[in-house]
C-alpha cells in the first residue's frame, strides 16, 4: 500500500501565519456584541426609511400651472410633519438608544471605568476586593504587633497573612481567629483589635462589621487615594 503524501493535503488547507489570523474580540468587548446589531439594523432599516420619509412626495413636486391649491399646502406642511417625527422616532430607535445600550455594556465590562469621571471618581467603591485585596494589611498588622499587649488577641479575615506578618513582626504571642467564623463574638472575651477590610466583606461577616463600625474607635487606617483598603479598630475590654 502506498504512503499517504501529506503534503499534498497542507497545500489543500494551507495554515495562516500569527499576522493573518484575524483579531479576537477580547473580553472586554464581548457585551457589546449584545449591542452590534442595532447599529446593523439602524444602517439597513433605519436610514431608507428617514429618507423615504424626508423625501417629498411625488404629487407634491409637480406644481401646476396656477402654483399649489390650499389642499397641496396643508398637505405638505402635515407631509413635513410627519417626516420630521418620523427622523426623530427613527434616530432615536437605531441611534441613541443602542448608543446608550453600548455605553452601559462598556461601562458594566470594564471595571476601571468606574474609578474615572463616569463613577465619581469613587476608589475602592464598585470593586474593592478588585482594587485593595490586601492592600494595606501589612500596614495595619504592623500597628497591631507594635501596640498590643503581651499575649493579645485579634481578629481579620486573612489568617494565614495575620500569622506570616505577625512571625514577621516578632510577635507570635498574638492569637489569631477570624470573623465570619460562627464562634467569634463581640461579648465577653472579644478580641482586642479587630482589622476590617473593604474587600473582605462577605454574607457571614456583614453584621459584626456594622456593629464594629458603630461601636468601636479606629485606631489605624491604611489609605489609599482617600480611600481606606483596612482599618484597625480597638474591640479590647479595657
Amino acid at each position: 500500500m502506498a504512503a499517504f503524501d501529506y503534503s499534498t493535503v497542507a497545500e489543500l488547507f494551507p495554515t495562516r501565519s500569527e499576522a493573518e489570523q484575524p483579531p479576537v474580540l477580547g473580553r472586554s468587548a464581548r457585551p457589546l456584541s449584545a449591542a452590534f446589531p442595532f447599529p446593523l439594523q439602524g444602517g439597513g432599516h433605519g436610514l431608507p426609511a428617514v429618507k423615504s420619509r424626508i423625501s417629498p412626495p411625488r404629487h407634491l413636486c409637480a406644481h401646476p400651472p396656477g402654483g399649489r391649491t390650499p389642499g397641496q399646502d396643508r398637505a405638505a406642511r402635515d407631509g413635513a410633519v410627519a417626516r420630521v417625527t418620523a427622523a426623530v422616532a427613527v434616530t432615536a430607535a437605531f441611534i441613541i438608544a443602542p448608543a446608550a445600550l453600548t455605553i452601559e455594556c462598556l461601562l458594566r465590562s470594564h471595571a476601571s471605568l468606574y474609578v474615572n469621571v463616569f463613577g465619581r471618581n469613587r476608589v475602592g467603591y464598585f470593586f474593592p476586593h478588585d482594587e485593595f485585596y490586601d492592600l494595606g494589611a501589612r500596614e495595619s498588622i504592623r500597628f497591631i504587633a507594635e501596640t498590643a499587649p503581651p499575649g493579645a488577641k485579634m481578629a481579620s479575615e486573612i489568617p494565614g497573612v495575620v500569622q506570616y506578618y505577625l512571625e514577621r513582626f516578632n510577635r507570635p504571642d498574638i492569637r489569631s481567629e477570624i470573623i465570619s467564623q460562627p464562634s467569634f463574638t463581640l461579648n465577653g472575651g472579644r478580641p482586642d483589635f479587630v482589622m476590617l477590610q473593604r474587600g473582605r466583606v462577605y454574607f457571614e461577616n456583614l453584621e459584626n462589621f456594622k456593629l464594629i463600625e458603630m461601636n468601636f474607635p479606629i485606631v489605624q487606617a491604611s489609605v489609599y487615594e482617600g480611600a481606606a483598603a483596612s482599618r484597625v479598630y480597638a474591640t479590647g475590654n479595657k
